[in-house]
């Protein structure tokens, strides 16, 4: 029984368990802790541990070639973002980033190697440019130093490939900060007009605040506000009258009647309506792209290789991209090298873990000749290998090759742009007919009501309401651990009606084992032989037992033989060991066990088993239990050994469908879709990207780092799946939130375009009464939005 006091990494925090490591009173979980700890005390930087409790992450292996690539200048310039005649500078996407000790640690990684020039940290975006001197160190060392320290650049073929264009997010930021500027100016400006003062007691100075007013609205006009004649104009273009096609319209009315009554000094114009449309809408744009930057939805396959591998020609060893790689090539790949085509084994045996693939969770191994399928994981040790088709047609693309991974995504028609699209119509309508009845009746009051019109009822209070609602909605699922791509990602939330699990990393959690040891005849002599022969096991089920009875020294045992996909066996002082499957062990099998079993044999007498068992997570019941009023279907790409298991959990008309690959997930979700269903799919691995990708909503399941995540709609922290009927709940409030606000911001709107149009509003009112409209909606988006998160994860 473990009984031992959880002792606690001094770096990573991460349980030590029975084999820990110390440097005087500090313990270390593994060598790589411990080398983190030496490397930055050495150079006097611990004050990295005094930042946080245990800022450290877990140090991943990192194989001596992993950035051998980036010693190919062809591909280090791609990466490069500046070089002269002694430095370079260089950014690197560093997902481990999570806390204020890492900032500090990083900008003064100059410490540690003084070719290092300087570092930058772009927190949010979790990416770091460095300034260094290449003569001293080159881009592969900086890399290398980065991982050694904790902190691994992630480098992809795809991030090769398409060099980042500038974040959207910070061209927003820009204008916004430009229209938000003119706009608080041009209202200060206006006060005098909002007071009521006359043109004629001071012409001079109020004609100098009226074109200083104009001159402000120059950068509104053409620059803050070009999104939205763009947009109205693509969808003209289209022969679509969009949102945004209004609004631009209100801005370039609003503008050129200002300019009109101020170059003809017969007013002082609408330029703080106009310019306050702007702002406020640029604020809920962007609300919703703050949340997410340094998130990535969209990876295809190209993400999970490597740049380049090594290949041997005439005994030398030299890069090559791998698009560039040929039939007949012979290539050298490394341990946890991700096998980038298809090929042939040239070494005598090699260990590949499929489960990135499939799901499945065994290793495979082989021997020469063995045919090897790219996408899987080269486990132990190095191999060399045949390389039989190029990169665009290796086994593993046919997935990717499918017509969900090509498909143009298209906003799909929802109520918010019905109502706005029927509202511009109507609004439009009006304007005109207010113009025509004023034209013939008193052509003075014409231009007013039209003004007065368009400026009052501008549908950009409509937007407002759904877009403030969703950038606040986003913000707060953000703080819970639910990362969204889009609004229109809650949108659909609201329509789902079959949910389908992925079971493996997102059900259960694999790294929570529950082993059980059942024997009534081996002491425990026997016992210890046993696992000492299980250790020498390359079976993940072996690996987990192993790691169980970790604190129980081993025995040397020198003559064994494993038998692939059977177990393992083995002579010590002629006793003769059989650990694996039932028919190898030469047992009965065990049907009544909840789990996978691993039987052993002594002798072919004295006889047992261990059970391995995955819990399920934390909450996965409850969250089953709440959503009874959904159809449910599992799909597993391991073995049906947790069918019973799953079938508790699940209601008894849920579909549980196991050895599935991942071809076959995306087949089953566009069958559901065949049937109108409308379906969201949750899964973890790249096996799921299919499915993912094909359903109406796909959700990756990822740690806090969000290393590895498929392509989806959303992300969402592997502790909080139990929180997901409370995502989708809220989703359905936000939904009505946002009704209601329409119906206020409708009856505002009526009442201000009633009064307009009698040409009883005078324009000064209908400008003031504009940004108050889009206040309030702001504020009933904001306290509405806030009620919701309350009553959903707060209240008891």
């Amino acid at each position: 029984m473990d009984t031992d006091i959880k002792k606690s990494c001094y770096h990573c925090g991460e349980d030590c368990g029975s084999e820990t490591i110390c440097i005087g009173d500090k313990l270390f979980c593994c060598a790589g802790c411990k080398s983190v700890y030496s490397i930055l005390h050495q150079h006097t930087l611990d004050t990295y541990y005094c930042l946080n409790e245990t800022p450290g992450n877990q140090r991943h292996k990192v194989f001596t070639e992993m950035f051998q690539f980036l010693d190919d200048e062809s591909i280090a310039a791609n990466i490069i973002s500046f070089k002269n005649a002694t430095q370079t500078h260089v950014t690197f996407y560093l997902p481990h980033i999570h806390c204020s000790s890492c900032l500090w640690l990083l900008e003064n990684i100059y410490k540690l190697n003084e070719g290092i020039q300087s570092a930058k940290v772009n927190f949010n975006e979790k990416k770091i440019t460095i300034a260094f001197e290449h003569s001293i160190i080159s881009l592969r060392q900086v890399a290398e130093l980065l991982a050694s320290i904790g902190y691994e650049p992630y480098i992809t073929l795809q991030d090769y490939e398409q060099k980042d264009k500038p974040a959207a997010h910070r061209t927003t930021a820009i204008k916004l900060g430009v229209a938000g500027f003119c706009f608080a100016n041009i209202m200060l400006i206006s006060f005098p007009e909002y007071l009521g003062l006359e043109f004629k007691d001071n012409p001079t100075l109020s004609s100098f605040f009226r074109h200083a007013n104009l001159l402000l609205s120059l950068p509104v006009f053409f620059y803050a506000a070009q999104d939205f004649f763009l947009n109205a104009w693509n969808g003209f273009k289209q022969k679509i009258l969009n949102i945004d096609t209004p609004i631009a319209l209100a801005i370039t009315i609003t503008f050129i009647r200002s300019v009109f009554e101020i170059m003809s000094q017969t007013g002082a114009g609408y330029l703080d309506s106009m310019s306050g449309i702007v702002f406020f809408m640029l604020i809920g744009r962007a609300l919703q792209q703050k949340t997410f930057t340094h998130l990535k939805f969209n990876r295809d396959y190209k993400s999970y290789f490597p740049i380049s591998v090594t290949v041997l020609k005439n005994g030398i060893e030299q890069l090559k991209k791998i698009e560039d790689i040929h039939e007949g090539d012979l290539l050298k790949l490394h341990h946890q090298e991700i096998i980038p085509v298809d090929c042939m084994l040239s070494s005598a045996t090699a260990t590949i873990d499929y489960s990135f693939v499939t799901g499945e969770n065994e290793l495979t191994k082989l021997s020469t000749g063995a045919l090897i399928y790219a996408g899987g994981k080269i486990q132990q040790s190095g191999i060399e290998v045949i390389a039989i088709k190029p990169f665009s047609q290796n086994s593993f693309t046919a997935l990717w090759n499918n017509e969900a991974f090509h498909t143009v995504e298209e906003k799909s028609a929802n109520y918010v742009d019905t109502i706005s699209k029927y509202f511009s119509l109507i609004l439009l309508f009006i304007a005109s007919l207010s113009f025509l009845y004023w034209q013939a009746v008193n052509p003075a009051n014409a231009w007013n009501s039209l003004t007065a019109v368009l400026i009052v009822a501008c549908p950009c209070t409509l937007l407002l309401a759904s877009s403030y609602t969703f950038g606040f909605n986003i913000a707060v699922f953000s703080k819970e651990g639910f990362f969204v791509k889009n609004s229109e990602t809650i949108n659909k939330l609201t329509d789902i009606d079959h949910i389908v699990f992925d079971k493996t990393g997102t059900l259960t959690a694999l790294s929570q084992q529950d082993i059980k040891l059942l024997t009534n005849t081996c002491d425990e002599d026997e016992m210890l032989i046993v696992l000492s022969v299980l250790q020498h096991s390359s079976h993940p089920l072996s690996k987990v037992i192993t790691t169980h009875f970790s604190s129980i020294a081993k025995k040397e045992i020198h003559f064994i033989k494993e038998v692939a996909g059977n177990g393992i066996e083995a002579w010590y002082n002629e006793m003769h060991i059989k650990i694996g499957k039932a028919d190898f062990a030469g047992m009965p099998e065990q049907m009544n066990e909840k789990g996978s079993v691993v039987y052993f044999t002594i002798d072919k007498k004295k006889r047992g088993y261990f059970v391995v068992s995955a819990n399920v997570k934390s909450g996965v019941e409850e969250l089953v239990a709440q959503l009874t009023s959904y159809k449910l279907s599992l799909l597993s790409g391991d073995n049906d050994a947790s069918a019973e298991q799953m079938k508790k959990i699940f209601p008894a008309n849920t579909t549980i469908l196991f050895q599935q690959s991942p071809q076959q997930k995306l087949e089953y979700i566009k069958m559901l879709q065949g049937q109108h269903q409308k379906v969201l799919m949750i899964g973890d691995g790249i096996n799921d990207a299919g499915a993912l990708q094909q359903s109406d909503v796909g959700i990756s399941v990822a740690d806090a780092a969000f290393y590895f995540s498929p392509a989806s709609d959303a992300i969402l922290d592997a502790q909080k799946i139990a929180d997901l009927h409370k995502f989708i709940r809220s989703a359905k409030r936000i939904r009505k939130l946002i009704t209601g606000t329409f119906i206020y911001s409708l009856l505002y709107n009526l009442i201000g375009i009633t009064i307009a149009v009698t040409a009883h509003m005078k324009p000064v009112v209908a400008a003031v009464l504009m940004p108050a409209s889009s206040i309030s909606v702001i504020l009933i988006s904001y306290v509405g939005t806030q009620w919701i998160y309350k009553i959903a994860f707060l209240k008891k």
